[in-house]
């Protein structure tokens, strides 16, 4: 396939211009920041120049690319740059005073891709009746117009920044689905959000994201709700190491400030509708007991349910939860705002979510229960106040009851990875093994002695 077939099917899965090739040119300093400046196509150039910015960019990219694939850098933002730079500069070409369309069947469909830029539809229908029309029409051409054609209307509402119509033109795909469950939805929209990032559209396709995940939860079609579900995922993913933001109206009717929290490291504890009544009282006990342990250095928590107000109500009754919890209900309900419904924006299934939010603002990871990942987060965040719990934890005291030494024996259990993960020499693994083997002798010793005078007090 030519370059500019190839165009007509790129979407935002398939970025072969960022492919892992170092040239090595530059010592590896100058390749920690990359200058994105350098995707910024000029317009009103004359054909030529078009080609000769693609080959010089498409080195940039390949040797930062080189640089972060080595480094275990994330190069989501550049891949889809660069594919929006490889548009523009194939657009602007055709749009070049100079170019001449009528040189090749390859520049006829290079110019034609230049007007679906433009979003001139009526343009691209026309070429694309006219190549129907033809008596042996050429199918590969046709696709790509086919393609065009889709980028034009996208194109049109882009630029137009009609929310309205992207939502109207997503309702009708899915309402497709549902009339035709054999076709691909997911991937049909994988597509439909690529063409909108190669236009640079990333707020609408963020919008047209948001809208198509939740026709498909609220969808009653099970494949549609499993569809929301894994795009809320994959959205989480790409959420990773950025910016992350919550607001809304609170379970007592005031408002959270956000502001109120930044510099701090933060716990989100999604609630839904319908949780797991013991699974979440059992995880949200410990992440109280974390909440007591490291309120005073600066943890913060803030909930967020999808329960309505009486319902939450009855729950708060079981849970002691003394932070604020965002009520996805009253959130709804006010007036003039439009507050960030995670439960949709991130697609999450109907159970217990946490988000762990650093210092810095940015989403560190995120878990469906508060164990092992949470006790290591908070040991990375607070460690000089986790040194001090773990030195309490391995002194095990004599004469204390069973249930005492049975709470230990658990707290020693929850130690032992967060030891493990602050190891950071064989020396110091070494040493880990030790303090956790001797506490645990005399863990043992003595749950044994007092099980032992539980038998002679019943004697």
């Amino acid at each position: 396939m030519n370059r500019t077939l190839f165009i007509a099917v790129i979407c935002a899965t398939t970025l072969c211009a960022c492919s892992p090739t170092s040239f090595g040119a530059e010592p590896e300093e100058q390749l920690r920041q990359f200058d994105y400046s350098i995707l910024d196509v000029p317009e009103g150039k004359d054909a030529a120049f078009y080609d000769e910015y693609l080959i010089n960019a498409l080195a940039a990219v390949r040797e930062y690319t080189a640089y972060a694939n080595k480094n275990n850098l994330p190069t989501f933002d550049l891949d889809y740059k660069c594919a929006a730079m490889r548009l523009r500069c194939d657009a602007y070409k055709a749009l070049a005073p100079d170019f001449n369309r009528h040189e090749s069947p390859e520049s006829e469909l290079l110019y034609a891709l230049g007007q679906a830029y433009l979003g001139n539809v009526e343009f691209v229908e026309d070429e694309l009746d006219a190549e129907l029309d033809k008596e042996g029409p050429d199918q590969d051409k046709a696709h790509a117009l086919r393609e065009y054609l889709e980028l034009a209307k996208l194109s049109r509402l882009l630029r137009a920044k009609d929310v309205a119509g992207l939502e109207a033109h997503i309702d009708a795909a899915v309402d497709d689905f549902i009339d035709n469950e054999d076709r691909r939805l997911d991937f049909s929209f994988y597509l439909l959000i690529g063409k909108l990032w190669l236009l640079d559209g990333a707020e609408l396709a963020d919008a047209a994201e948001t809208h198509f995940i939740k026709r498909c939860l609220e969808s009653e079609n099970d494949r549609l709700r499993t569809v929301g579900h894994d795009f809320g995922k994959k959205r989480l993913l790409k959420g990773l190491n950025k910016e992350f933001k919550l607001e809304g109206v609170c379970t007592d009717g005031s408002e959270l400030s956000w502001d109120d929290y930044r510099g701090k490291p933060v716990l989100i504890v999604y609630i839904p509708a319908v949780p797991a009544e013991s699974f979440a009282e059992q995880e949200l006990g410990r992440v109280l007991e974390a909440y007591r342990l490291y309120r005073q250095s600066g943890f913060e928590v803030v909930g967020y349910t999808a329960r309505d107000q009486e319902t939450w109500a009855e729950f708060e009754k079981k849970v002691s939860m003394p932070w604020k919890t965002v009520s996805q209900e009253l959130s709804r309900q006010a007036e003039n705002e439009d507050y960030l419904d995670i439960e949709i924006y991130y697609g999450l299934v109907p159970r217990m979510n946490l988000f762990f939010i650093g210092k810095d603002g940015k989403l560190v990871k995120t878990s469906m229960t508060a164990g092992e990942s949470f006790r290591e987060w908070l040991a990375k965040e607070f460690p000089k106040e986790t040194q001090a719990e773990l030195e309490r934890i391995l002194d095990v005291p004599k004469n204390e009851s069973v249930e005492f030494y049975e709470k230990r024996r658990e707290e020693l259990e929850q130690a032992r990875s967060i030891m493990k993960s602050m190891a950071t020499t064989s020396e110091d693994a070494w040493i880990t093994e030790e303090r956790l083997s001797k506490a645990f002798g005399a863990l043992n010793e003595s749950l044994w002695l007092a099980r032992e005078e539980n038998e002679k007090n019943k004697q």
